[in-house]
């Protein structure tokens, strides 16, 4: 008799981090099978396409995964990204769905990642440039006065049409709170030195980019995964800037494992602005409200 705890006779119960490692394995798979894609350029390609497809598959609902360039209202641009994790409420501006022409606002954009054959000091300068051109766009942040003291700057979940306004300690602040930031990362087939070079590498990237504009995590599908690192309290972060250091894991199947719950987390906890500022994407520079010319008119 079914009592609603035993799995239906002859199918197993459902494993979900087991399913998660699956992935992770077949996306080992895809990236070997991609380099029989000709040149670089196609290389490339065949190893994002799974990436994407794979990570949207594993998103909470009303979270979309494509790739493209991340813009902001005061005209910052971007670098090319291969994956943008985005809340499907943000407008997407494709120029005939060209995935090298199509603009994200960054106010919906959750992370932004950058998928590698081999990771070594070259990719690594280049990815810690493509995470900081993201990283240093600005969300449209507004005070408002709420009667609440004194203006704060409101906040919502991705995803979440409603609003909140808090104290000044809870409110929207991308320059000091990671999840009001970007989540950046790298997902790699392997590194191209030993990770304790790699790491090495990383560090000095650091110092000199800055914490506050480096990818959140590195992770390899055949090596393992570099993390940030607070020595205080003897525990990863989910940024740079929350750390003093960074460690490295060989464990692949794990690292995957954890972007993925970040990536969760940041599409769920993370925070972005009032949704009423993506309207400033259509319109005219300099234009702050609807303005219309008056070619001829009649009254009744």
């Amino acid at each position: 008799m079914f009592d609603g705890l035993t799995p239906t006779e002859g199918i197993m119960a459902f494993d979900g981090p087991a399913f998660v490692r699956h992935v992770a394995e077949r996306l080992i798979h895809e990236f070997a099978f991609s380099q029989g894609a000709g040149t670089p350029s196609l290389i490339g390609i065949a190893k994002e396409h799974p990436a994407r497809v794979q990570l949207e598959r594993l998103m909470p609902g009303g979270v979309g995964v494509g790739s493209g360039i991340v813009v902001d209202s005061y005209g910052g641009v971007s670098r090319q990204q291969d994956i943008v994790v985005y809340e499907k409420l943000s407008p997407i501006f494709a120029h005939n769905d060209a995935a090298d022409a199509t603009y994200f606002p960054v106010e919906g954009v959750i992370a932004a990642g950058e998928v590698k054959s081999t990771f070594g000091k070259k990719e690594l300068q280049d990815a810690v440039a493509k995470s900081a051109s993201v990283k240093v766009l600005r969300r449209r942040a507004i005070a408002t006065d709420e009667g609440l003291g004194s203006p704060t700057v409101p906040f919502r979940n991705y995803g979440s049409t409603t609003c909140f306004s808090g104290t000044p300690e809870q409110q929207f602040d991308q320059s000091r709170r990671s999840l009001d930031q970007v989540y950046s990362f790298v997902l790699c087939q392997r590194f191209e030195a030993t990770p304790q070079t790699t790491i090495r590498n990383l560090a000095d990237e650091t110092r000199q980019a800055g914490a506050h504009l480096m990818p959140n995590i590195v992770t390899s599908l055949a090596d393992g995964s570099i993390y940030p690192f607070n020595s205080k309290s003897g525990s990863i972060t989910r940024a740079m800037t929350e750390g003093d250091g960074a460690i490295f894991s060989d464990d692949p199947i794990g690292g995957f494992a954890q972007l993925v719950k970040m990536l969760r987390l940041y599409a769920v906890s993370g925070r972005t602005v009032e949704r009423q500022h993506y309207e400033r994407y259509f319109r005219s520079p300099g234009e702050e409200g609807p303005s219309l010319p008056i070619s001829a008119r009649v009254l009744f």
